[in-house]
This record gives C-alpha cells, sequence and structure tokens, in this order.
C-alpha cells in the first residue's frame, strides 16, 4: 500500500523540484536582462523584437510531445513581457477600428497580460504614442488596397522619431493566411534575421502599372510578394506599399537602381520596416521543425 502511494508522491517531488529549478532560472533570465539593458541602453527598455522571433524559432524547433506548440510561445511571450516591464516603461497602443475588435485581443496575446494597453480609435493617435514615447509599440490593421485612409504614408520619413514596422501578428498562426492581420510599429531597427519580408513605399509622380513595378522590382533582383495602393495630397500622388521577400535596408543599392528604372515617374523609395515570416502550426519543414 505504501508502495503504491510512494510512485506519485515520488513524481509531484520530481515535480516541485522542476519547478524550483524553473523559478531559479527565470530570476536569473530577469537579473541578466536588467544587466543587459543598464550596459547597452542606458535603462531604456531593450526592445528587440527580431531577437524574439529568433529565441521562437530556436524554441519551436526543439518542442517536443507532450508540450504544444502554442503553450511554449505562449509561455516565451509572458516571459519577453515581464522582461520588458522589469528593463523599462513598456507600453502599446493598439488602433481598435469597430470591424476589427479582435486586434485588442492579439496585442494582449503577443504582448503579454501585464503590459498596458491602450485602445485608439485610429491609427494616427496610435502612432502619435510612440513618437512621444507614451507607447513603445503600435499594433495596427493589416494594410487594405485603395483604403481612404491608410496609416503607413505617416512611415515615409526620415526623421528620427518616425516608428518602423517592426512585426507581424499573430507571430504563431494556425494557417499562413492566418498569419497577416495586424502590424506592429516602433520607435526601433530591425536586423536582418534571415527570413524576413520587407514593406517599402514608392511614391510616383504619375500613373504607373501594378504590372510595371512588378517588372521594374523583379529587375532589380527584388521579389514583390503583394502590392497595396492610395493616392495622398488630394489625389493626386500615387503611393504603394510593397512587400517584397528578403531583408532590405536603407541603403540598399537595389532601392535606387528601381529608383532610377522607374525614370521621371519614380519620386520616393523608402524601407518603412519589414517583419519574420510568421511561423505557423502543424505545418513542418523537411527536416520535421515547424515552419
Amino acid at each position: 500500500m505504501s508502495s503504491h502511494r510512494s510512485a506519485p508522491d515520488d513524481l509531484r517531488r520530481q515535480v516541485d523540484e522542476i519547478d524550483d529549478a524553473i523559478f531559479d532560472l527565470l530570476v536569473k533570465r530577469a537579473r541578466l536582462g536588467e544587466t543587459i539593458a543598464r550596459a547597452g541602453t542606458d535603462g531604456q527598455p531593450s526592445f528587440q523584437p527580431g531577437r524574439e522571433e529568433a529565441i521562437l524559432r530556436r524554441l519551436v524547433a526543439r518542442t517536443a510531445e507532450p508540450l504544444p506548440v502554442s503553450a511554449m510561445v505562449r509561455i516565451w511571450r509572458e516571459i519577453f513581457a515581464a522582461s520588458m516591464r522589469l528593463q523599462g516603461n513598456f507600453a502599446v497602443a493598439v488602433h481598435v477600428p469597430e470591424d476589427k475588435r479582435d486586434l485588442w485581443d492579439l496585442a494582449r496575446d503577443h504582448y503579454g497580460s501585464i503590459t498596458p494597453i491602450s485602445a485608439m480609435t485610429a491609427a494616427t493617435p496610435a502612432l502619435r504614442a510612440v513618437i512621444d514615447g507614451s507607447a513603445t509599440v503600435a499594433v495596427l490593421p493589416w494594410p487594405e488596397d485603395n483604403d481612404p485612409e491608410p496609416w503607413w504614408p505617416t512611415l515615409m520619413s526620415l526623421d528620427s522619431k518616425t516608428p518602423r514596422v517592426v512585426a507581424c501578428l499573430p507571430f504563431l498562426a494556425a494557417s499562413p493566411g492566418e498569419g497577416h492581420t495586424a502590424l506592429a510599429v516602433a520607435r526601433t531597427i530591425r536586423e536582418p534575421m534571415g527570413d524576413d519580408h520587407t514593406l517599402i513605399g514608392v511614391e510616383l509622380s504619375g500613373d504607373v502599372s501594378r504590372s510595371r513595378l512588378k517588372e521594374a522590382l523583379e529587375a532589380v533582383n527584388l521579389h514583390p510578394l503583394a502590392f497595396w495602393g492610395t493616392r495622398v495630397g488630394g489625389g493626386t500622388v500615387p503611393l504603394y506599399l510593397i512587400e517584397v521577400a528578403g531583408y532590405v535596408g536603407s541603403g540598399d543599392p537595389r532601392l535606387d537602381a528601381l529608383l532610377e528604372r522607374l525614370g521621371e515617374v519614380g519620386q520616393r523609395i523608402l524601407p518603412i520596416g519589414g517583419f519574420a515570416t510568421p511561423l505557423t502550426v502543424g505545418r513542418t519543414t523537411r527536416k520535421g521543425k515547424v515552419s
């Protein structure tokens, strides 16, 4: 009888030991994060979305049964959130349109349960919160073609305070299409992570067909994945947002080559940020890793 009871008790003791070890490691991780913040950012939040994505990719590749991938990602997103709060005043502003109420839940899932999140009725105040420093990140709806009031032209500025797109939400999706729901914008520069998409703003002086734009992009080795168009300046200036495969920085020579290829009609070309390809639950690569 006693031996029958001792087996579960022994297993529970092992669980307790693991819990204690996890707790000790979390404390150690938090202290290291504080040290890194003091050393590298003078006490300001060390927000590095690219590094977070790299950590998640590494851990997802190691995830094994019975731990679900979604649970592992959720745990580490909470760890990231706690780390940001320890390092500084990390906060999020979310544009929540009437037809996209789910963006609030999406932001909460991604940035953690303890992160202060403010709902904004429009994209402009959310962006303004990032610019003035009252928020670290703005979560904004995915771009739409021919949107009469698009938010992304605001990012087509070289001002040092101008935010950039840094992430796509959700990072872990049930299907590839679900990965395109919202974009996160912050005053930080993404570093190339090896599986990147870049968003490029293109301002023109006259109408250019998308087929010509596509040909010009491909001619300079930029591979377009999606186009969104709008007009500014009272409807006279054509403006395109183009998603391309790979990392494209502001000094990339392909941008000058594209401007030259467009000729007189090309006015301004500027990367406004980018994001990593979202992970997809259940879809694996040839190596058996979740992709």
